[in-house]
């Protein structure tokens, strides 16, 4: 998610240069067992010093050589700053300034996708998520993602793979993990937003069900879970439990910012989600 409140950037950068222990969802993925899964940053140079010159940042996966998955309303937010500067890092712990990064030359928002979307549709318990969110980010074809941070690009899901799954039962019982910068703010008074530290985290929840368009998932980090999508976590990819595949099965929407309720993510496996993707990787 993203905030436009200078206040809150800057003590997003603070946090994402001093590492400071703001809770995150499930544990810091410490063997770099999903480096495909990076952070999208867009510098805004029209921020006047001393604000750092950074407007929002949001998780995604490497779909291809040269290809970002992320949330539509990330890559929309882009037409709201002045003078963007759009990079992607897929370093296991993300610094904004210092990391590893691949300039982006072009973005794809789903032509279904409604602009100007930046708030999120709900709020716990059952965030709602937005139909057709889905972006994609063109990385710079002189950077090789392989060759920098050995990212290799995660599997698309074959068409309508969720809806057999489900009718074979092997959704019933699943864990689907999630991977993502997101974090969530300690579970004490109001929800609140918590900046990003730049750590990508790895975390598991149960499946509670499937709609046309959404994959659902609980996430109650109070009741014991290891959580869902939090801020942050805006494009992040959800795969299956135990699949070696690394088959993505959907994108995160909206993360719920107290990390208590349900989450509703983007499935990869329509028709619309698959032409829109294929559209886009066939220029």
């Amino acid at each position: 998610m993203r905030t436009s409140l200078f206040a809150a950037i800057f003590a997003g950068i603070i946090l994402f240069m001093t590492r400071s222990a703001v809770a995150g969802v499930g544990v810091p993925d410490e063997t770099n067992e999903y480096p495909n899964v990076g952070v999208m940053i867009i510098f805004d140079f029209s921020i006047p010093p001393p604000l750092p010159p950074i407007s929002t940042f949001c998780s995604g996966v490497l779909i291809s050589e040269q290809h970002f998955l992320t949330a539509a309303h990330c890559v929309d937010w882009i037409s709201t700053v002045e003078s963007p500067v759009v990079v992607v890092s897929f370093d296991r712990v993300v610094d904004p300034f210092y990391s590893s990064r691949i300039p982006i030359v072009d973005w794809h928002m789903h032509p279904d996708y409604p602009p100007g979307q930046w708030v999120s549709p709900g709020s716990s318990p059952g965030i709602a998520g937005l139909k057709n969110d889905l972006g994609i980010l063109e990385l710079h074809p002189d950077y090789d993602p392989a060759a920098i941070f050995g990212a290799l690009p995660a599997r698309l899901p074959s068409q309508g793979l969720l809806d057999r799954m489900k009718r074979e039962g092997d959704l019933d019982q699943a864990d689907i993990v999630n991977v993502g910068y997101g974090v969530v703010p300690a579970l004490i008074g109001p929800p609140r937003y918590a900046p990003p530290d730049g750590t990508r985290r790895i975390s598991t929840s149960r499946f509670t069900g499937l709609t046309q368009d959404f994959l659902k998932q609980r996430m109650n980090v109070s009741a014991g879970d290891e959580g869902g999508s939090a801020q942050g976590d805006s494009g992040s990819p959800k795969f299956l439990a135990g699949d070696d595949s690394r088959t993505i099965l959907a994108i995160t929407s909206w993360g719920d910012p107290p990390n208590r309720a349900m989450n509703s993510s983007v499935r990869v496996d329509s028709p619309e989600a698959l032409s829109f993707i294929g559209g886009v990787l066939n220029r």
